[in-house]
Order: C-alpha cells, then sequence, then structure tokens
C-alpha cells in the first residue's frame, strides 16, 4: 500500500530545502537575507544584510542544500521499496530532524541580527514541520494497521492467537480475564 500523503509531505519539504539551499547559493553575497525574505520578512535592514554575508549564507547554503538531500533521500526509499520501511523512516526522522535544527539555528541567528518579525515566520515553518511528521507517521501507522486487519480477514489463526495474547497480557498484570460465556 503506497503512502501517499507522506510521499507528498517528503516532497513538499524537499523543495522547500533545496529552494532555500539555492537562494542561499546563488546570492553569496546576501543570500540569508534572500532566504529570510522567502521565507516572508521584508523589513531587514542594511546591517543585518552585512552581518550574513559570506560565511553565514554559505554555511545555510550547504545546510539546506544537505537537509533536501536527506528529504530526497528519504522520498526516494519511501518509493522503491514499501518492503523495507524502516529505512525509509529512519531517513526521514533524520531528515526531519535537522530540518528542524537547521530552521531552529536560523531563527537563533535571525534573533542575533535583530531581524524584526521573524519569530512568527519561523514559527510557523518548524509548526508545519512538526505537523507533517505527525502525518507521516500516522500515516505510518495507519497503513500498519490496516496490513493487521488484512491478514486477519485472511487468516482465522490469527484471531485465536490474539485471544491467547490478550489471556497472556491479563495473566501477567494479575489479573483473571472474564470467561467467554460470561459468568
Amino acid at each position: 500500500m503506497r503512502r501517499v500523503l507522506t510521499n507528498a509531505i517528503l516532497l513538499y519539504w524537499t523543495t522547500f530545502f533545496v529552494a532555500l539551499g539555492a537562494t542561499c547559493t546563488l546570492h553569496l553575497e546576501h543570500g540569508i537575507v534572500a532566504a529570510y525574505r522567502l521565507l516572508g520578512l521584508t523589513h531587514i535592514t542594511s546591517a543585518v544584510a552585512d552581518a550574513g554575508a559570506g560565511w553565514l549564507t554559505g554555511a545555510f547554503g550547504v545546510a539546506f542544500g544537505l537537509i533536501g538531500l536527506a528529504f530526497l533521500w528519504a522520498l526516494v526509499a519511501s518509493l522503491l521499496d514499501e518492503s523495507r520501511a524502516g529505512e525509509a523512516e529512519e531517513t526521514m526522522r533524520l531528515a526531519f530532524a535537522s530540518g528542524a535544527i537547521a530552521l531552529a539555528v536560523l531563527l537563533l541567528s535571525a534573533a542575533a541580527m535583530s531581524v524584526s518579525g521573524v519569530f512568527p515566520a519561523i514559527a510557523i515553518q518548524l509548526g508545519a514541520m512538526a505537523a507533517s511528521y505527525l502525518a507521516a507517521f500516522a500515516e505510518r501507522d495507519t497503513v500498519a494497521v490496516g496490513l493487521i486487519e488484512d491478514q486477519e480477514t485472511d487468516q482465522p489463526l490469527a484471531s485465536s492467537v490474539r485471544a491467547e495474547l490478550e489471556h497472556a497480557l491479563h495473566r501477567s498484570r494479575g489479573r483473571s480475564p472474564e470467561p467467554e460465556g460470561g459468568v
């Protein structure tokens, strides 16, 4: 079963971070200012533009490019092989974590340079990233539950195994399960 929502989320974050990385790279002198403008910050002073020259722009350009590559890697892993979904999930966790860290560092650097209005713009992106993470893993759980239910309808033995597992769980907790006949 294909995970359409997860793949769309991964594609979105791939393009988002690649666009930020390309913006930083193509405007080498003031690329960080261009990245802030891409995020919706329009009131950036010349002092901020001078502070974000060179090394900061290059560092964020490389970081955003690598994060975009991590999201692309997760997307390709998700599309190619559904039977090895564990590897795609680990890559997706890595991509989301590194993206959140990079956005947090971008927020801290903007606060250090006194960029006005930076918190709402980046907080929205961090919130969207958190919602995307939760949606992707909720879809994974939904797909897993669907597979288990399909196996139960295909195999009548699965229901008896489940009943035995529940009985063993109740015994391990010190509770006795109610008899099936109801006493």
